[in-house]
Parts: C-alpha cells; structure tokens; sequence
C-alpha cells in the first residue's frame, strides 16, 4: 500500500521545483538587457568604414557620452576605438571645446562651470590620447572665438542640456561660425546634447527647457533628426512631432550608436539598437536600423 506522505512529498517537491523554475526565469529576464547588451557590445560592434571628404562636413554624433550598463563611467570607453580613428583621419592634436551644455552642480552630473567641465574632459578624454584640449571659454572677445571656431582642427561639443547650449551659442553668436566651419571641412564631434543641437532644430530634444530662447533652431548640420538615448517607449513622443510634421525624418538611436558623416555620405556604426521614424500619409512607421548600415539617403532629402 502507498504511504499517503508520498504524494505529499511529491508534491512539496514539484512545488520546489516551479518556485526555483520561476525564480530562474525572473532572474534571466532581469539580465536579459545586460547579457544582449554584452553580445552588442564585444560581438556585434560595427567600425566606421566612409573615408573623410576635406572641405565637406564630417561629423561623428555619439548617443551617450558614458557607459553606464556595465558599471563604467568613464567617457568614450564604449566607442574609443571610433572617436581615436575619427580624430588620427584628420591629424587632430588639438581640439576646441564646447561647454556650454553643462546644466548640473552635483558630483554625479555635468558641471556647469565651462572650466570645470572642460578640466574634466580634459583629464577623462584626451589627455591618455595625447591630444591638447582648448576651451571657447578661454577666450573673451567674439571675434577671437569666432576665429578659433573656423580654424579648429576639431570642435568637440558635450552633452548636458541642450536649450542651453544653444542659449549660450546664441548668446555669444557662436551657431553661425560652428555651422560655417563644419561645412569647410572642420571634423565635428558632438555627444548627446552635442548631437541634439547639430538636428535642423531643437523640437525633438529629450531635454528640459530650462532657459529660454529667441526660437527652436538647432545649428542645422543634417537635415533629418537624430533622438539620442533612445529607447522604445518614446516612439509615440516621437510620433507628435510627426504629426505637425510629416515630412520630417528621426533617427532614433539607443546608447551604445554612433553616425558618422562624411561629406554627404552617412553610416550607422558602434553597436545596440536604432529606429527610423517617419510619418507616411498619417501612417507612423518605425523601421530598425542596424549598426553597420549606410543611411546616406537620409542626407539627400
């Protein structure tokens, strides 16, 4: 005869058995991001491939300036290898700095001081690469800005906050001359805020507007929208700027992407996920985009 405890401990055993089941099953959701994130990262990273065209714009626009997912807080060490070659392709030993994007007084965000801001990116960025760091900020007199601006071996413009970092060019006439310089040949790099603001306008910024300016007008370098920091729940934010604007492009990257421009030729490189978001006829569409990917035709609009 069976003992009745049997299929008690059966039981009790099957019920262990789901509960660790279903613990394991939480746990790989919850490092699924983490672990697809790793195989983007060390796998499946895409290396620019489009030579530089002097006298024409070059820009490398960088989602996030920080890799946070894997613990490291260090700037540029997910795309180090991107921004060395953007910068060995031109000879750059120098690079102007732009810090008017710094909105944050704690230890953890952006500074707002433009020279403490530029100390660290001067520490944190260049420095290990040899490459000399010189702030707009140093200079007083708008004509000598300007001039530093249209001769730069590179003008690099961090991330912050967007509206004002275009108050402060707008304030210190600056858009002009860094709009005029990109398209004589001057390499480019901006990130984050930086990207934000090379967009035809500021519409499709995720920053708050925490200053106020004259109009929304970015420094127009590309003529369809780059949304940085993307992630799929913004889509529908995306859509209603569509919706006043249907003739408008966003390229909506994640963090961990990279466009390069080059003259008017486009790749997407680096590594994670990226969506091209458009209005056709009152339809939304939203179209992935792989790193790796020329998106050159977004440029001959």
């Amino acid at each position: 005869m069976t003992n009745p405890f049997f299929y008690d401990y059966i039981y009790m055993d099957f019920k262990t058995a789901l509960i660790i089941f279903l613990v394991l099953i939480i746990i790989l959701l919850l490092v699924h991001e983490k672990i697809s994130y790793v195989l983007d990262r060390y796998l499946f990273y895409k290396m620019t491939k489009l030579s530089s065209s002097p006298k024409k714009r070059n820009l490398l626009l960088v989602s996030n300036s920080k890799e946070k997912e894997l613990g490291k807080e260090h700037y540029f060490e997910h795309c180090k290898a991107i921004v060395v070659n953007f910068l060995k392709e031109f000879n750059v030993k120098k690079v102007l700095f732009i810090p008017y994007a710094g909105a944050n007084t704690t230890p953890l965000g952006v500074p707002m001081n433009p020279d403490e801001y530029t100390a660290i990116v001067r520490e944190e960025v260049f420095r290990a690469l040899g490459i000399e760091v010189q702030s707009i900020n140093e200079f007083r007199h708008l004509h000598h800005k300007q001039y530093e601006i249209l001769n730069a071996q590179c003008i690099f413009v961090a991330g912050g906050n967007a509206f004002k970092l275009m108050r402060e060019l707008e304030k210190h006439d600056l858009a002009d001359s860094i709009h005029q310089a990109v398209f004589s040949g001057v390499p480019y790099i901006g990130c984050s805020s930086g990207v934000v603001v090379a967009n035809p306008s500021l519409h499709t910024s995720r920053s708050i507007p925490i200053v106020n300016l004259e109009s929304y007008k970015a420094l127009n370098l590309i003529p369809f929208y780059i949304n940085v920091h993307y992630y799929d729940a913004l889509g529908s934010r995306l859509n209603q700027y569509l919706l006043q604007n249907p003739k408008g492009k966003i390229l909506a990257i994640s963090e961990g992407c990279v466009v390069h421009i080059s003259g008017d030729e486009g790749e997407l490189v680096g590594f994670g996920s990226a969506e091209l978001i458009e209005n056709m006829n009152g339809v939304f569409l939203r179209q992935p985009v792989a790193t790796g990917t020329n998106i050159s035709a977004l440029l001959r609009n």
